[in-house]
């Protein structure tokens, strides 16, 4: 963008944001792009959660539900060269009473930062295109929690997590001929510092980790793109991961894409990915509720899709896909023999589905758009379906202008179909309204939106996790947002 825009919104909850952005370029000097936003909320005021009900406590956590965060990023670009930079951080406090936990304690609150630093230098040399990259990073995580010491007195529990990252990536892209062009790289990081420490706090100060590691990792990658014939594209790619922690890992990917008509195409897709466990996964132990797995291995997924996109005349787009995903070894936090949380490669999961999405412009500047997800997620052992995965999430929508198209007003509604909890109790079916009324862009340069977001004050539940006492959790009512922008 050239200018600046300026977006303040209020909303329920004492919710306050701000962001400003800024972009602009001079003939000699460099481009810049910059961004800030700030945000604060009180969160909900009172959560009734009912496991926690007793003679001491009425099972509503009050005021405990806030968070405070801030996040921004700068681009500037000279020549051939970029600079990146992106920062945030965010506070939150814990409604949940989770990790067993004193409920309704203030105490009980997380702090998280991070930060990016790229710096990238791009080259054309006749038909190749070269681009290197050096880039730095750094996450730290800091978190108190309020367990009861004694029948009189509480004590602090201080989770401390740090790490910081360096790397480097040499990436070409050379065009064969008219229909073929090859990409190629190589990639280095290395997390040269990585800290895990976990303390009681006076007067009951004990240290139960203090552990410090390191780990790196070398890639590399190729993909070509290839014309086959004057309908038929053919993408073969592949990337190999070296890591210092666990073995070695190839990735293949193939996509066949064909031109049935000029306003339809056929897409067959397939490839194979991974995720390596990180230290949280393998070394964390706190003494109290949570114990490391260093034998924990990568989880592994295979998937296959086959995706139909037709334009139906100029105005709309239909896109129907089926898919077939598989994960082995897959990482699951479970309650150990000890009834200890420990995190273990748990067997095989097995994913099947289909999706549809059309979306059209009316003549009368209107704006319409349906979706439908149907999937089966099962464990591949008991043939049991998964927690947290419904079989059908619908949507739909429209965005129609009134007042001579000086304002829009969008209506959208979701549907999430039944869902189980890890305890293996269901989740009802839901359907959640949403409204916005917005004026349109080009209303000066001040712009208005209002939303009311569950608009029916639906209750809505997600499934709790092992770390939690309630198998379901409750979520937001009807709240609402009033946004205004200006841009210059």
């Amino acid at each position: 963008m050239s200018g600046s825009n300026i977006v303040q919104s209020f909303g329920s909850d004492s919710r306050n944001k701000t962001y400003f952005e800024f972009g602009g370029s001079g003939t000699k000097g460099p481009d810049i792009a910059a961004s800030f936003s700030t945000l604060n909320s009180h969160g909900q005021n009172s959560i009734y959660f009912p496991e926690y009900v007793s003679n001491s406590c009425d099972g509503v956590a009050r005021g405990l539900d806030g968070e405070d965060a801030q996040k921004g990023y700068l681009s500037v670009s000279y020549g051939k060269s970029r600079l990146l930079f992106s920062t945030g951080k965010r506070n939150k406090t814990i409604p949940t009473g989770s990790f067993g936990t004193v409920f309704g304690d203030p105490g009980n609150k997380t702090y998280d930062s991070t930060s990016l630093f790229d710096i990238s230098y791009e080259s054309q040399m006749r038909n190749t295109q070269l681009l290197a990259r050096i880039f730095q990073g750094h996450y730290t995580y800091d978190g108190d929690y309020i367990y009861d010491a004694d029948a009189l007195s509480y004590l602090t529990n201080k989770d401390y997590w740090d790490a910081k990252w360096v790397g480097a990536e040499i990436r070409a892209s050379a065009t064969i001929n008219d229909r073929q062009s090859v990409t190629t790289g190589i990639e280095y990081m290395n997390a040269y510092s990585i800290e895990l420490r976990n303390n009681d706090a006076d007067p009951y100060y004990y240290v139960y980790q203090d552990w410090h590691g390191s780990s790196s990792v070398v890639s590399g990658y190729l993909q070509t793109d290839m014309d086959i014939t004057k309908k038929a594209r053919l993408v073969l790619g592949c990337r190999v991961d070296d890591y210092s922690t666990s073995s070695r890992h190839w990735s293949p990917r193939i996509a066949y894409i064909y031109r049935l008509a000029p306003d339809s195409t056929l897409k067959l897709l397939q490839g194979s990915a991974f995720r390596t466990p990180n230290f949280y996964e393998r070394y964390y132990y706190d003494g109290v509720s949570t114990v490391g797995n260093p034998d924990l291995q990568p989880e592994e997924i295979t998937t296959t899709e086959l995706v139909w996109e037709k334009s139906l005349g100029s105005q709309t787009r239909l896109v129907c896909s089926a898919f077939n995903y598989n994960i082995d070894q897959m990482i699951s936090q479970i309650t150990n023999q000890d009834d200890m949380l420990q995190f273990i490669n748990q067997g095989a999961v097995h994913s099947r589905g289909v999706e549809i999405q059309a979306e059209t412009n009316m003549a009368n500047g209107s704006l319409a758009y349906a979706g439908l997800s149907l999937q089966k997620a099962v464990d591949s052992d008991t043939g049991e379906q998964m927690s947290s995965s419904p079989r059908y999430i619908a949507n739909l929508g429209m965005s129609i202008p009134v007042y001579s198209g000086n304002w829009y007003i969008s209506p959208e509604m979701q549907i999430i179909g039944k869902e189980y909890t890890l305890s293996g109790s269901t989740i009802a079916p839901s359907a959640v309204v949403n409204l916005t009324v917005k004026s349109a862009q080009r209303l000066d340069k001040l712009n208005y939106s209002f939303s009311v977001y569950n608009l029916l004050d639906q209750d809505i539940y997600i499934s709790g996790s092992n770390e939690h006492r309630q198998d379901k959790i409750p979520q937001e009512g009807r709240t609402f947002c009033l946004e205004t922008s200006y841009l210059y």
